[in-house]
């Protein structure tokens, strides 16, 4: 099952390159995705780059968040799988036969503007898929990094709001410190990849994903405190994603 995973990790990170990009210059979270419409925030993101001309396709994978899209990689190997939102671990896989669970699988996502309070929650993670004397398979910890060390979270009025919201503040900047952060509260080595994150350079610009887009979105959603444009070749420098599993026997 670990190379199933890992496999499907993979997948996801290298060939959903506008989902990673456009996810994260939100500044939402989109782990769950629109979560059957609570995640109101990242759903107003989605909703305005629907707006600003991104395709349904890629629509559809932003509201299914990075646990709908990893579901459906999975899917796609022919293991059985259960996706639930807001109960439970968050991917169940299982005999198609008997539907009987065999692993589960617990999935976060850290980026550079993530406060240092999250970590131990990430880190909890591991007891959550540790095996039990109704389930006696190894369960799963999937944790996803994204880095976009040169955006800037400017200063300014977002989607018509009267109050002036300050810039976001970095943390840990970069999937190498994030990792090193994780591993400050998880003193536990993944299995995959033994020595840190595997790490996936993003595309930019792309045939979606273009410095026009996100200008017409910016355009719609936000006013400025002080001069500010958005200049994505360099704003989305070095953009990246990484991934680590862990298998809990």
């Amino acid at each position: 099952m670990l190379d199933i995973i890992r496999e499907s990790c993979v997948r996801l990170a290298t060939e959903f390159n506008d989902f990673w990009l456009l996810a994260g210059v939100s500044d939402w979270s989109f782990e769950e995705g629109i979560r059957g419409g609570k995640n109101k925030g990242f759903a107003k993101a989605v909703d305005s780059f629907q707006r600003a001309g991104v395709p349904n396709s890629t629509i559809a994978q932003l509201r299914d968040g990075i646990n709908g899209n990893l579901a459906a990689v999975l899917e796609g190997t022919g293991v059985g799988v259960n996706r639930n939102i807001e109960r439970g671990q968050d991917i169940e896989l299982h005999d198609t036969a008997t539907r009987a669970v065999i692993s589960p699988v617990e999935v976060k996502y850290l980026f550079d503007c993530t406060y240092d309070k999250y970590y131990p929650a990430v880190a909890e993670d591991r007891e959550r898929v540790r095996p039990s004397a109704r389930r006696r398979n190894p369960g799963f910890q999937v944790v996803f990094f994204v880095q976009l060390p040169n955006f800037l979270y400017p200063r300014g009025r977002w989607y018509g709001s009267s109050k002036i919201d300050g810039p976001r503040p970095t943390n840990h900047v970069g999937i190498q410190r994030q990792f090193r952060k994780l591993m400050s509260v998880l003193p536990h080595p993944p299995t995959w990849p033994e020595n840190g994150p595997y790490v996936h350079a993003l595309k930019f610009p792309t045939e979606i994903v273009t410095d026009a887009l996100l200008l017409r979105r910016y355009a719609e959603i936000f006013t400025p405190a002080e001069p500010w444009t958005f200049t994505g070749i360099e704003q989305l420098r070095d953009a990246k994603v990484g991934v680590a599993v862990w298998q809990v026997d």
